[in-house]
């Protein structure tokens, strides 16, 4: 794997980085590291209440799957930085270089997937 290939995946996940980080933001406070769900508020009928437990819930489960996201990111930047990146953590194969442009933060090849 040439070191073009893997500057270009380096800056394709700096930007998700930012991109992740500024959606959980429209969902979520961070504070201490740790993003908490914001709670809507849409006014205090039954019906309100009942409209924003059903936002929450779909809050909640955005939040989990930009959070896994997002945690994935410096794993792989680490793994560049420790000249390991592209190999995959189940079997130790190198991961297709189509696999790692789709997916930068590939941690495993296809075949493990």
């Amino acid at each position: 794997m040439d070191q073009k290939f893997i500057q270009e995946r380096k800056a394709d996940l700096l930007i998700e980085k930012e991109r992740l980080e500024k959606e959980l933001s429209t969902i979520a406070n961070k504070a201490n590291g740790q993003y908490r769900t914001i709670f809507p508020d849409y006014g205090h009928r039954e019906d309100d209440n009942v409209d924003e437990v059903g936002a929450y819930e779909k809050s909640l489960n955005l939040k989990q799957n930009l959070e896994t996201s997002l945690n994935l990111i410096p794993k792989a930047l680490d793994k560049i930085a420790k000249g390991n990146y592209g190999k995959c953590e189940k079997c130790g194969k190198l991961i297709s270089l189509d696999r790692l442009e789709a997916n930068p933060s590939a941690e495993t090849c296809l075949e493990c997937q």
